[in-house]
C-alpha cells in the first residue's frame, strides 16, 4: 500500500488509544458538560446573570464537539484512504495472462 495516513492522524490514532483519553479526558469533558447542564436547568436570576444560557448551551456543545471530533476526523480519514487503496488496485496490472515466450516450437 503506497498510501498512508498522515502522521497528524496518525498521532490523532495513538491519543485516542491511549488509557488517559477515555478513562481521564472524556470522563472530565462529560463531567463538566453535565454540571453545566444543571445549571442550564436552573431558572433562577443569579445563575443567568453569572452564566446565561447561551454561554452554558455554547460551552456544553463546544465539549460535545471536542469529544467527537476526533473520531470524526479518524473515521474520514481512514474512509479516504481505502478509497485511494480500492482506486489504486483497481489500476494495477493483472498478475496473470499477457504474453508469454513461445514455448518448444510454438508460433513457428
Amino acid at each position: 500500500m503506497s498510501e498512508q495516513l498522515s502522521d497528524e492522524d496518525k498521532a490523532l490514532g495513538y491519543l485516542l488509544t491511549c488509557p488517559a483519553w477515555d478513562s481521564v479526558y472524556k470522563a472530565t469533558l462529560a463531567q463538566q458538560a453535565q454540571i453545566w447542564n444543571r445549571q442550564l436547568l436552573d431558572r433562577s436570576a443569579s445563575r443567568k446573570n453569572s452564566y446565561p444560557d447561551d454561554f452554558l448551551a455554547g460551552a456544553i456543545y463546544a465539549l460535545k464537539w471536542a469529544v467527537e471530533w476526533p473520531d470524526q476526523k479518524l473515521n474520514k480519514a481512514a474512509a479516504e484512504l481505502l478509497e485511494r487503496v480500492a482506486s489504486e488496485a483497481v489500476e494495477e496490472e493483472p498478475l496473470v495472462g499477457g504474453s508469454r515466450p513461445p514455448l518448444n516450437g510454438e508460433g513457428e
